[in-house]
């Protein structure tokens, strides 16, 4: 009966395990539909920062009647500070797009933020896109749409990490899992030659599908830095030390040292994932390794889930006063917890206090008895002579024995002894 019971829940668990497999595939399909369907949404954003596309006339308007409204209620003389503005504005030239756009989103995103240097930002200032790519055939969240940028943005890429050093077979592939990160920098720009369409790509690609969430590899596109704008090393000049010319004049030429330096653009040379059996790592190496890998990969889940579906919340500010007033909401639940644990302490210190008091009555009753018992110990030996009291007496008296009479230096009786 015990194996018969065993088998029915092999029976339930098949059942189970035929449902997950169908939530899968309908999570896939749902996610590929919604990922379609924000696809016109990003292109448009695209052209938006670019400078390629303008904000449609009734948003302008509508912008214009609030900042007139405004100046009404601050006292301004209805709305005229609104139309000079506009009138002295109309010859000043006008930034194409949204400058820095992706930097400014970018600095917003603490996780982001934190990799970015000084160096970074200037070459991040002439980024204009940033898009992701499902890998497996699915349209990615970045593609231009019906223009048909996003189909050509894509071959490139694909082009690219070939080049990179990615196999190119022209038999057919399995399906890739993974994602595809695609950096769009405006060309020509000071930093670097190549790519030459200016699109950086970082692609990760993932295990078959039964083995999701395994990392096999990422792949960084190689950027061709141009003389001295590589933002990766810093430039280490040591200057010669002085020859034996006449004057001390150096007879060498300047030392020069390049070193590798934090930069976000790292990201692009990912650490190599050791192939199996690969048995010349240290544990610490290995260690190292893994930790690197996953803070690379975390970096491209990032950008992929939260800084490209809400670039414009973080570029505005608006993602930072959510986060906030969700911490508020947080300390307001921890505050509420701690008053309930407050009274709680309140109640056992009441009892500690009690147990206090009554502890130290008792060391009150014992410390009387200990002061009572010297005085009855000393009757009683004051009965058996002036000897025992000048041996309780002290050093003092011990002292005066010296000059004392025979008597008292003395051998003791037996019965002084005893007592």
């Amino acid at each position: 009966k015990i194996r018969a019971r065993i088998k029915y829940l092999q029976e339930i668990q098949a059942s189970h395990d035929a449902l997950e497999e169908d939530y899968k595939r309908e999570l896939e399909a749902l996610d590929a539909k919604y990922t379609k369907k924000y696809a016109p949404l990003f292109a448009t954003r695209a052209k938006v920062v670019k400078g390629d596309e303008e904000a449609p006339a009734e948003i302008v308007e509508a912008l214009k009647a609030e900042l007139a409204e405004v100046e009404k209620e601050e006292g301004f003389a209805g709305g005229a500070g609104v139309a000079a503005a506009n009138a002295a504005g109309a010859s000043d030239p006008v930034p194409k797009g949204i400058p820095q756009f992706w930097l400014g989103a970018m600095r917003a995103h603490d996780g982001v933020a934190s990799r970015i240097t000084e160096k970074d930002e200037a070459v991040l200032e002439h980024l204009l896109d940033l898009r992701c790519e499902e890998l497996g055939g699915g349209d990615g969240e970045g593609g231009e749409g019906e223009d048909g940028e996003g189909g050509a943005g894509a071959a490139a890429t694909d082009k690219k990490e070939k080049e990179g050093g990615e196999d190119s077979d022209s038999e057919e592939q399995p399906r890739e899992y993974g994602f595809r990160l695609a950096f769009v920098f405006e060309m020509p720009n000071p930093f670097f030659d190549s790519p030459a369409d200016g699109v950086v790509t970082k692609t990760y690609h993932m295990a078959a599908e039964d083995d999701e969430g395994m990392l096999e590899r990422a792949v960084g596109t190689r950027i061709a830095w141009k003389a001295g704008k590589d933002p990766t090393v810093k430039i280490l000049k040591k200057k010669p030390k002085p020859g034996r010319k006449p004057g001390g004049a150096s007879s060498g030429k300047p030392m020069t040292k390049i070193e590798k330096t934090e930069s976000f653009f790292n990201f692009f040379c990912p650490p190599a994932v050791p192939e199996e059996g690969d048995d010349d790592l240290d544990e610490e190496e290995v260690e190292a390794l893994q930790e690197a890998l996953e803070e690379d990969y975390e970096l491209g889940e990032t950008l992929r889930d939260e800084l490209i579906p809400h670039a414009v919340s973080f570029y505005t500010g608006e993602m930072a006063e959510m986060e906030g007033e969700e911490e508020e909401e947080e300390d307001y639940d921890d505050e509420e917890e701690e008053e309930g644990d407050g009274d709680e302490d309140d109640e056992d210190e009441d009892d500690d206090d009690d147990d206090e008091d009554d502890d130290d009555e008792d060391d009150s009753e014992e410390e009387e008895e200990d002061r009572r018992a010297p005085s009855r110990g000393k009757q009683a030996r004051g009965g058996g002579g002036g000897g025992g009291r000048k041996q309780r007496s002290g050093g003092k008296s011990g002292g005066g024995a010296k000059g004392g009479t025979p008597q008292d230096t003395g051998e003791k009786p037996a019965e002084c002894k005893q007592q």
